[in-house]
């Protein structure tokens, strides 16, 4: 199938069931690289490497593909490139004296049979505190290859570049990537400080599209406060400047601890030991549960803690559809603000699963969507923004679940580039420590790391609501009137960010004693001092506006349209409240049967993907009985990716009433729509699971075995002691509607390899070439009319196409996307566009 093999991932299925047969699906086209890299390995990987930093934008980290043992005797380096030159550097010191290997590449991809490369340019290489042998490789050696270096791989005359037409100094550079590196040692002293630093540059740099990035379409909502400081002469006032501090408190450093999925006991046994070392976290929960509800989350939040969202059901999120993702990560916000009477900002991702190898960009950008829709600002995931930029605040974390952090702590810390971009790091991410000696080594780490004076042991949501405001606050031109400064503050609203953290601000220009007062008429502050003596204001929000002190939901389900007695919640049993949706409009009613009237109501509706607006916010000034509200959402994509399952509307309704704040969630769920049949889900028949023996003794080992049991498909099914069946009412529900469900469960099947094999008839308006992009490490065989895909080309003819996969469920990996079903996607030849002029049919005969 033409194309094919750069649609898998650019990689190819090396073997068929057992090992034996030749790949379906072959390498043709090439791709550049987009990164450059440098890793750094000490030969004989005698002595580790420390100290490691690198360029600013860079992702720097230990080489944990050498093992366990050896990972810190190797350090990489790696920064996303645009189309000019661009220098990329790491720092380390040696641990002991020797020697370590310099290896240049491009970024690190998935390879099939090894045949697929990606280039990029790289030139004049240098290193300080050492001497190297030609690293503007303008020196050739005899064999024509750049003298002193060596290479992993084939290097072709191609790749050495001499006349000056693309070099970044000189005239020559060479051409490298992840399989073909350039390589040259050099030694080192114990305890000195070593940079390596090389040029890259992509290949073609008018190819090079903008980079792709996620920004909300609806911007932070804001309010203005007015703050007074007053010098003790005109002259200090004068001479004085305001800045809004990084962190809180103007702290260097922020540290805090992350705990994913709902574990009870040890979940608070974990919250104890925080406390007892003065620490502070957030727990990333699924949907509360009978076993794991509303008091356990409470008495987590016992010592200044705080829930984040992970999910109603902790799906691989890239594989559900839509709809699905936008309910999975808003219900569960909703639900845990109800059920513990807490603001929820944050989000973690389940199996840290938010970008996929099929969709990449595309699913990446829609989650991110999903996540702002849904109100959150902050994510636990790290490395959210590397392939992808986004507007979403993050929060690094060190090793996981027990593993050796202190390399980790001091990249973080030694990293002035790093340390600009993420002023902090969390400890992680599950609460594993099963033994006596696992919890006393993680206490070890607490320590380590613990009570240190300029430090901000804070929670995620503060963190994240510090920095939301930090980047989103803007300063007035000051206005000095004698010995006083008057600035005006444009801040985020505290109801978006959910966290009363103060604002911190920052009187630079003049001395410390010269700042005498500072004032705000509509907010609490306090004026304390930095580590450097700095006077600082920490600012807090507006008297007039609060956090909820309880928050409640009201969910409909079946989408009714007048308000019944149920619906009502406990938090206030005196508020009636409902969200429908009837013909492309969302109604809101509220009855209020209590003594004090809402006031100051902002209602945020919170809008499903396919509708254009994402949230859309009304302000209310009163509500004493009776409130309706309406609101029409703009549908901007009407196409099946995003209405496939079932919507999900929400309205966020925060007011004040008697002096306390108060918050309630509405929700209703929108019938999922008709299938579109030029997608592939509900259009296969499906038989298994299939054990490996009985695969072996069907024949389903080749594609000729598979071609001809299909010719009497009902006689397969017999010898199996199965059914062809249709996908389950499920799939729809829960999966993309570009997977063909097979288990329809993420886990395997205790330990057990078992296969299936999907049958479909594609039916196409015309003959036509097309490419197959699906998973190659679980697709074993590929059938078009009974032919195996194969040499790249087939063809859909015009009319019925019989197109049938072999996938196998791997008993080796427990958890895992594909164990729930086969991404499956027709494309145009050689890109990874679908084709929209099929129908896909689940056919008896």
């Amino acid at each position: 199938m033409k194309g094919v093999s750069a649609l898998l991932t650019l990689a190819a299925v090396t073997t068929f069931l057992a090992g034996s047969h030749r790949s379906a699906f072959s390498y043709s086209a090439a791709r550049q690289a987009t990164e450059g890299r440098i890793d750094v390995y000490v030969v004989g990987a005698a002595f580790d490497l420390v100290g490691t930093s690198g360029s600013d934008g860079a992702v720097v980290g230990d080489c944990a593909w050498l093992g366990a043992s050896k990972s810190h005797t190797g350090v990489t380096c790696s920064k996303r490139l645009g189309k000019a030159w661009e220098q990329v550097w790491v720092e380390f010191v040696p641990e002991a004296d020797g020697e370590v290997d310099i290896c240049l590449q491009g970024e690190w991809y998935e390879k099939g049979a090894g045949d697929e490369v990606r280039l990029v340019w790289a030139d004049d290489v240098r290193v300080e505190g050492a001497q190297i042998r030609n690293g503007g490789f303008e020196e050739a050696a005899a064999d024509g290859t750049p003298a002193g270096w060596r290479f992993a791989g084939e290097f072709p005359a191609e790749r050495y570049s001499r006349d000056g037409s693309v070099a970044h100094g000189g005239k020559a550079c060479v051409a490298v990537w992840y399989g073909s590196q350039a390589r040259q040692a050099f030694a080192v002293e114990a305890g000195r400080r070593y940079r390596v630093s090389a040029w890259f540059r992509v290949l073609a740099p008018d190819a090079v599209p903008e980079p792709r990035s996620y920004r909300f379409g609806v911007p932070p909502e804001t309010y203005t406060q007015t703050l007074r400081v007053a010098f003790d002469s005109p002259e200090a006032a004068g001479k004085a400047s305001v800045a809004v501090a990084p962190l809180y408190n103007d702290h260097e450093w922020a540290v805090s601890c992350r705990w994913d999925d709902n574990n009870n006991a040890a979940d608070l046994k974990m919250r104890d030991v925080m406390e007892a070392h003065a620490y502070r976290g957030t727990w990333y929960l699924n949907a509360p549960s009978s076993w794991f509800g509303p008091e356990v989350g409470r008495k987590l939040l016992e010592g200044g803690n705080s829930i984040g969202g992970h999910s109603m059901t902790h799906p691989f999120l890239t594989f559900t559809n839509r709809n699905r993702q936008f309910w999975e990560v808003l219900a569960v916000r909703m639900a845990w603000e109800a059920a513990v009477d807490r603001p929820v900002c944050s989000y973690a991702f389940s199996f840290c699963d938010f970008r996929n190898r099929f969709e990449g960009h595309d699913v990446h950008c829609d989650i991110a969507e999903a996540l702002r829709r849904a109100g959150y600002y902050h994510i636990a995931n790290g490395w959210f923004n590397d392939a992808m930029p986004t507007d979403l605040e993050l929060s690094p974390i060190l090793p996981s679940d027990g593993a050796p952090i202190d390399r980790a702590a001091a990249r973080f810390l030694g990293d002035a580039g790093h340390r600009k971009r993420h002023p902090g790091m969390s400890f992680s991410m599950h609460v594993w420590y099963n033994t006596p000696e696992g919890w006393a080594s993680f206490e070890k780490q607490l320590n380590a790391y613990g009570r240190r004076p300029n430090w901000w042991y804070c929670n995620q949501n503060e963190y994240a609501a510090y920095r939301w405001q930090w980047r989103h606050t803007k300063l007035g031109e000051p206005a000095r009137r004698g010995r006083e400064v008057v600035l005006d503050i444009e801040r985020p609203v505290l109801r978006e960010l959910n966290d009363v953290v103060p604002l911190t601000i920052k009187v630079l220009g003049t001395s410390p004693d010269a700042v005498l007062d500072a004032k705000c008429g509509t907010a609490d502050l306090e004026i304390a001092r930095g580590a450097d003596g700095t006077p600082l204001v920490n600012l807090h929000h507006d008297r007039t506006r609060r956090l909820p002190d309880r928050i409640g939901l009201v969910e409909n389900e079946d989408n009714h349209a007048e308000l019944r007695q149920g619906d009502v919640c406990d938090d206030f049993p005196n508020v009636r409240g409902l969200l429908h949706s009837r013909e492309g409009r969302l109604f809101l009613m509220l009855e209020n049967g209590g003594l004090g009237s809402l006031d100051d109501v902002t209602i945020t509706y919170r809008l499903p993907p396919a509708c254009d607006a994402g949230i859309i916010r009304r302000h209310v000034d009163r509500v004493a009985g009776s409130f309706a509200d309406s609101v029409e959402p703009k549908v901007a994509r009407d196409i099946y990716k995003y209405t496939a399952g079932t919507s999900f509307y929400a309205a966020q309704v925060d007011f004040a009433r008697a002096g306390q704040g108060g918050r309630l969630h509405l929700s209703c769920r929108v019938p999922e729509q008709s299938r579109d049949a030029s997608y592939p889900q509900g259009g296969f028949l499906v038989l298994g699971p299939i054990a490996s023996e009985g695969a072996e003794a069907a024949g389903l080992e080749s594609p000729q075995g598979i071609a001809e049991l299909l010719k009497e498909p009902a006689a397969l099914a017999a010898e199996l002691g199965l059914d062809w069946r249709r996908e389950s009412r499920n799939a729809q529900q829960l999966l993309d509607p570009e997977v063909v469900e097979t288990a329809g469960r993420w886990d395997s099947r205790q330990g057990r390899t078992e296969y299936y094999v999907l049958r479909s008839v594609v039916h196409s308006p015309a003959a036509q070439e097309a490419g197959l992009l699906c998973d190659p490490t679980t697709v074993r065989v590929v059938l078009l009319n009974g032919e195996p895909v194969a040499d790249e080309s087939a063809r859909l003819r015009r009319g019925a196409n019989g197109l049938v996969l072999v996938v196998v469920r791997a008993g080796d990996r427990s958890f895992t996307a594909s164990n729930a079903g086969c991404f499956v996607r027709l494309t145009a030849p050689g890109t990874r566009q679908r084709l929209t002029d099929i129908r896909y049919e689940a056919q008896k005969h």
